[in-house]
């Protein structure tokens, strides 16, 4: 799997969006266009900016490509069912993971959490190992725990439809995963491209 980072900031300038939009083909701009707020105006053009360069890379024409997306919505390239992309954001950042796979990434800022969050939500094995952290190293595993977790959320297609304590994560070396949403078996991977973000990714074998 291949994984793309932009700095979405400097497209919240109206004369760069402007210049930039027009890269894209016409149904990702009006998308990107069709965002309120600027930020998310942003994210949604370096997203389709990164992608783009990623099509172009795999020999896939990005202004000609055609889209349709599964049963829970996933996106997907209709003539070209073995390129697999999946996209995620945090504040001005977007990321793109590419790969010939099913997969799913995430990104998440790391701030400050509350651990019922954990208590309420993860498996139970999980927030125990949170809890026996020191008390410092608690943030930094909630999100490791919540961006490998939403990852495999995406790459089996479901994202929030699958509910986060029906799966099983432990952090070992490498990243372990007890699942009976299906038969696959995924390996994870976690990035350190950018300072005070946790980055994510599942891939199916």
């Amino acid at each position: 799997m291949k994984l793309y980072t932009i700095n979405t900031e400097p497209l919240r300038n109206l004369d760069i969006f402007e210049t930039r939009i027009k890269e894209l083909p016409e149904s990702r701009a009006k998308k990107a266009q069709s965002y309120r707020l600027v930020k998310d105006r942003a994210l949604s053009l370096g997203a389709g900016l990164l992608l783009n360069q990623a099509l172009r890379e795999s020999g896939i024409n990005p202004v000609t490509v055609e889209f349709d997306t599964s049963e829970c919505k996933k996106p997907r390239l209709i003539e070209h069912p073995d390129f697999h992309f999946n996209i995620a954001h945090s504040e001005a950042f977007a990321i793109l993971g590419v790969g010939d796979t099913p997969l799913g990434v995430d990104i998440e800022k790391i701030s400050p959490v509350t651990l019922s969050i954990a208590r309420q939500y993860f498996f139970k094995s999980e927030y125990a190992y949170l809890m026996a952290l020191p008390e410092a190293q608690r943030t930094l595993g909630f999100y490791r725990l919540w961006t490998l977790k939403e990852s495999f959320m995406k790459a089996v297609g479901l994202g929030f439809q699958l509910p986060l304590n029906h799966f099983e994560i432990t952090l070992t070396v490498p990243i372990q995963i007890k699942q009976q949403v299906d038969r696959h078996d995924y390996t994870f991977t976690e990035y350190q491209a950018l300072p005070d973000y946790c980055i994510s990714s599942c891939e199916q074998l």
